[in-house]
């Protein structure tokens, strides 16, 4: 009996990809997959798809070119037995009106049983229907934090498949969070997971969600509670490989040793670009903003590894006065670069007046950028990033070395682990343990800037490391995560 995953991402950039690069793993092995997002996500990722192709002329097949469904013209036509795509993108409604938020809280809600987020009953709804149709295996692969879909999986009798799209030191520290850890703040965070971590870690550089260790927050009660349900997945999928993070891996099985299936699955990225070869088109773009292009003919033009690649992310904002220090420090470094500007990205302004004429040359300006084409190019010999886990694998798999500049969620915690525990970057500034959103000057960032690119050929070498290690765990994945869980799914059918 064939296998049909009913996937469902987190609706945010940073979940979405990881969970359409396993779908890729699934379908190469024969699954079909149905994958189900926010309906304005997944139209927004088509109207961007579209947009790129056209002004690059391509022809190339994207998540543009499949027809998206709405729940309700899914659930009033009739299942097709001659039904041959192996993928099915269905929008659910999140319940969000057009004058709501999708920030971080308003997704939460969305996304909250105990807050009747409309996410949930459109999938329940959908599940529902599927798991009628005898012809399939049925199972759900989700996000890890997305509790309700494991309520869906055990009302509907089918396994789920829980994704963790984040480090394994993440993780380790949401399990010693979950188990009752609770550091004294402003203290070095030793006696959290003292053999695995950086010992150069510190309380203000814990994930941000977990500080204060407050259950009564709404968002910390929502990031700990599948930790608290981590024994009901019948199987989980860590975004990463034995290679970058092994002790940590090898501290989370034994402190969860009763959890049977606890697996990497990482890096999940397009194996078309770990590998360098070419590989289902399938899913190509999957950003939820244009892409330009022109940013790869301006790479052509610069000399091997010369470039520094600026890019803070979808979701983090900066003031006008450090968008200007970051201004000023990127043009008096001298070394070009290409920097990312999302619309959104500077708080209520602009850039100083003058600074796009004086750099015009020695640096390309793009509202957003095609990342892992920017990274995989010969010109790109750094990255400048806000270190979300998503860019740092994509990094470390791309060879490139990082000048880490975090800001929240588990990105301080990664940023650490370039610079201490992996020795593939630096860090732009070193945290505050008085203050928070101090701005960062010019004169630091002309000199880490230039100190980054002066030690390349040093990080390099660590970087080349776990850069062929991932490109050995991309090419094995399909064999070492994705079979064994067929198997294992096999043996637990779907009840009827």
């Amino acid at each position: 009996m064939k296998h049909h995953a009913i996937v469902f991402a987190w609706p945010g950039q940073g979940h979405l990809n990881p969970l359409l690069w396993f779908s890729e793993l699934l379908v190469m092995h024969g699954c079909k997959v149905t994958f189900t997002h926010n309906f304005t996500n997944l139209e927004r990722v088509k109207q961007a798809a579209r947009a790129t192709a056209r002004a690059s002329n391509s022809c190339e097949a994207a998540i543009g070119d499949v027809k998206l469904s709405l729940m309700e013209d899914h659930k009033e036509r009739e299942l097709n037995e001659d039904e041959t795509e192996e993928v099915e993108y269905v929008g659910l409604d999140d319940g969000i009106d057009g004058n709501g938020e999708r920030d971080l809280m308003g997704l939460i809600t969305a996304t909250d049983a105990d807050r009747q987020g409309g996410l949930v009953s459109a999938f329940d709804s959908l599940v529902g229907r599927l798991v009628t149709d005898s012809r399939y295996n049925t199972f759900i692969v989700s996000d890890f934090f997305m509790c309700f879909t494991q309520d869906v999986a055990n009302k509907y009798g089918v396994p789920r498949v829980a994704v963790y799209v984040q480090s394994a030191s993440s993780f380790a520290c949401h399990v010693s969070v979950s188990q009752g850890f609770c550091p004294t703040p402003g203290s070095q965070l030793l006696n959290l997971l003292p053999e695995v971590l950086p010992p150069t870690l510190h309380t203000t550089e814990m994930i941000s969600f977990l500080q204060g260790y407050d259950p009564s927050n709404p968002v910390y009660d929502y990031m700990i509670r599948p930790f608290k349900r981590v024994h009901e997945p019948a199987w989980i999928v860590l975004n990463t490989f034995d290679e970058l993070e092994h002790d940590v891996i090898a501290h989370i099985q034994k402190s969860l040793s009763t959890v049977k299936h606890i697996q990497c699955g990482g890096p999940l990225l397009p194996r078309r670009f770990v590998t360098r070869k070419q590989h289902s088109k399938k899913f190509t773009n999957h950003s939820l903003w244009k892409e330009d292009l022109d940013c790869l003919m301006w790479l052509d033009e610069q000399p091997l590894s010369s470039v520094l690649f600026v890019s803070l992310g979808s979701l983090a904002t900066i003031s006008v006065q450090q968008a200007e220090e970051f201004a000023f420090g990127l043009e008096s470094s001298n070394v070009p670069f290409v920097w990312v500007i999302r619309e959104g990205l500077i708080q209520g302004g602009d850039l100083p007046a003058g600074f796009r004429d004086r750099v015009r040359g020695r640096a390309c300006l793009v509202r957003w950028a095609p990342q892992l084409k920017v990274l995989g190019h010969p010109s790109v010999g750094g990255f400048l990033t806000h270190c979300g886990w998503n860019s740092t694998l994509e990094s470390i798999s791309a060879g490139v070395p990082m000048l880490g500049w975090s800001l929240f969620g588990d990105q301080m915690l990664n940023s650490r682990c370039v610079m201490d525990a992996w020795g593939v970057g630096l860090m732009l500034s070193e945290p505050s343990h008085d203050e928070k959103n101090e701005i960062v000057t010019r004169e630091v960032i002309e000199c880490k800037v230039r100190a980054l690119m002066s030690q390349l050929p040093t990080l390099r070498k660590n970087c080349n490391a776990f850069k062929e290690a991932a490109i050995g765990c991309a090419k094995a994945t399909h064999s070492s995560v994705v079979h064994p869980l067929m198997e294992f799914l096999a043996k637990k059918p779907t009840k009827q």
